[in-house]
């Protein structure tokens, strides 16, 4: 397990070291990937193009946020910036790697929210888009006969390298909960279109295959460089010092398992070895996802009953109006989310599940309501002849 643990140093200090320029692009795709942009974000944007793809988004993040709560909790996975030092096994020879504003999240590292929430939640869109993709591609191509089932699969295996690469840079996780990823909804669609075309142009996969193969040498050989006699005499002392810890690590992890630690352990950790006190999120720790997740579920019960959404309900919502939508419910969930939280851990609670109650009201009910209104109000009246 340490030299599991280990690989995932080795991958963020070559990421840091051997790829300095791509640091912003790490940082926004993990942006992208965390959780909370799923209620700012895809949950809109799903909604509004389909209300059942935009509810199965939503109640997926739900269940998928709260098992994840009960995963970190049993499982209590390390992240490195406190690994690298509670663990010793950097000791001798310290860790080249930096932190980030991302890094310092207080909640246990494995399973990582990112690969487990957010992939999850975004395979309605994946299926949705597929689904649609393989329909126009039967009409362009008439003599195929395969369903999307084949690209759902072969999405579901890209779901474990879309975000290993920006996760390990940025270091919010360890290597191993890295098995998945949301970018496979964009890979699906392409795979589908790909097969279509494979019928009329017998290069592309070739072609896609190779380069496949190369990146994965490339990578490979980028992370395993054993040219350098230093490098392997580093890693062989690491690794030496790895298996003689392996039976008091894995006794300890036995007993972790009948025995959890609190959940407050790690807010300690992330506090004593964050290299900045502002960089420790209040929004990461480990009960701020069941107050969102509590106050989401709430306010998808509420906007279900509401008046307004009983308006908007059976309308119908042209493509111009379902834009409007999404860029009022934009505007308006951009600042609540830019406001800031109270620095006091109770207030921070209530403020939290208070903000995420009113969402899915936003979304559901208040934005198509005001939208469906002014645009029946423009509408000329209808003359009878």
């Amino acid at each position: 397990m340490e030299s599991t643990l280990g690989a995932g140093i080795v991958m963020a200090e070559a990421l840091q070291t051997q790829l300095p320029w791509l640091e912003n692009v790490w940082l926004w795709v993990t942006f992208l990937g965390d959780p909370k942009s799923l209620f700012l974000f895809y949950f809109p944007a799903a909604y509004y193009a389909s209300r059942r793809v935009g509810i199965a988004v939503l109640w997926i993040s739900l269940i998928t946020e709260w098992l994840n709560l009960v995963f970190k909790w049993l499982l209590f996975g390390d992240r490195p910036f406190w690994w690298i030092h509670e663990s010793g096994y950097y000791s001798q020879a310290p860790a080249q790697v930096h932190q980030f504003p991302a890094s310092c999240e207080t909640g246990p590292g494995s399973p990582s929210g990112h690969c487990m929430i957010t992939g999850a939640a975004l395979w309605p869109i994946m299926t949705a888009i597929s689904s649609h993709v393989a329909t126009r591609a039967h009409r362009c191509y008439t003599g195929l006969a395969d369903g999307p089932q084949g690209t759902h699969g072969a999405g579901a295996k890209f779901l474990r390298i879309d975000l290993t690469g920006p996760l390990a840079g940025c270091q919010p996780h360890l290597l191993d909960p890295l098995y998945a990823g949301p970018g496979s909804f964009l890979v699906s669609p392409a795979l589908k279109l790909g097969q279509a075309r494979a019928r009329f142009a017998s290069p592309v996969p070739s072609l896609v295959g190779s380069l496949v193969w190369c990146s994965q040498k490339g990578t490979r050989d980028l992370f395993t460089n054993t040219d350098s006699p230093g490098v392997t005499a580093q890693h062989g002392g690491r690794r030496q010092r790895a298996e003689s810890q392996w039976p008091s690590r894995f006794q300890g992890r036995m007993s972790l398992l009948q025995r959890p630690p609190p959940p407050h352990r790690s807010i300690s950790l992330a506090s004593k070895w964050c290299e900045r006190p502002e960089w420790v999120h209040l929004d990461s720790r480990p009960f701020a996802s069941l107050s969102r997740d509590s106050g989401a579920a709430l306010g998808l019960g509420i906007a279900l009953h509401s008046p307004c959404y009983a308006q908007v309900r059976r309308a119908y919502l042209g493509h111009g109006q379902k834009v409007v939508c999404l860029v009022l419910a934009m505007g308006l969930l951009g600042p609540l989310d830019w406001l800031g939280y109270p620095p006091q851990i109770s207030l921070f609670y209530i403020f939290n599940f208070l903000k995420y109650t009113l969402w899915p009201c936003l979304v559901l009910a208040l934005v198509p309501w005001v939208v469906h209104t002014f645009s029946a109000q423009e509408l000329p009246p209808i003359r009878s002849s």
